[in-house]
């Protein structure tokens, strides 16, 4: 296990706001805001590490719940693979107060560019909370702060059985580091997981 790499991490901002912009999005609740194209693994170190020109996902999750907010309002999230390893890992070793003012620099900057497709988005926000990588490994002490468990390599590497297996007798393994990681993916890891309790019982 010491030898697979995690996947990645990335950094998602979390907006209350006090007006509803569900117009913005008729037909779907997230807008890709992308400034480049990325081809090449060049292409994403030229601008992977950039909050200026990073590729970010702004989600209305109102859209699809509208209980996610009271009405006439909405929850939105900016997401992006702003990751662990980005400008000195978020200053995380220089000092803490250097970790804090750079990671409300990045939420200023995502915010400011989300408000390109929504206008007046800053002057609506009534709650506002920032999840870095280094947010996800303190709280789920998810090395490097993954998303998704290992990389996809791990997973191409072994069969279902033999991820979710051990060998213990009755010890299974589920969740995102098992197999397809993300939230998808452990729920389905989960049921498989379970599937071969039942089976084993």
């Amino acid at each position: 296990l010491r030898g697979w790499e995690p996947n990645n991490a990335g950094t998602s901002i979390y907006l209350g706001v006090d007006h509803d912009y569900s117009e913005y999005f008729p037909n779907f609740h997230e807008i890709w805001l992308v400034d480049d194209y990325i081809f090449t693994e060049d292409d994403f170190e030229a601008f992977g590490c950039d909050p200026e020109r990073i590729p970010i996902i702004i989600t209305n999750y109102s859209v699809p719940d509208p209980t996610c907010a009271p009405p006439g309002k909405s929850s939105i999230v900016i997401t992006s693979l702003l990751s662990y390893e980005c400008n000195n890992s978020w200053n995380w070793y220089e000092s803490y107060a250097s970790y804090l003012e750079y990671r409300d620099q990045v939420m200023d900057i995502f915010i400011r560019r989300a408000e390109e497709v929504l206008p007046g988005l800053s002057e609506h926000i009534e709650v506002r909370d920032i999840g870095t990588p280094h947010t996800l490994e303190r709280f789920t002490l998810s090395d490097g702060g993954s998303w998704s468990g290992f990389g996809p390599s791990f997973e191409e590497s072994f069969t279902r059985a033999e991820l979710h297996t051990t060998p213990y007798p009755n010890l299974f393994l589920a969740g995102s580091w098992v197999g397809a990681g993300g939230v998808g993916g452990a729920l389905a890891s989960g049921r498989y997981a379970a599937d071969l309790v039942l089976a084993n019982d």
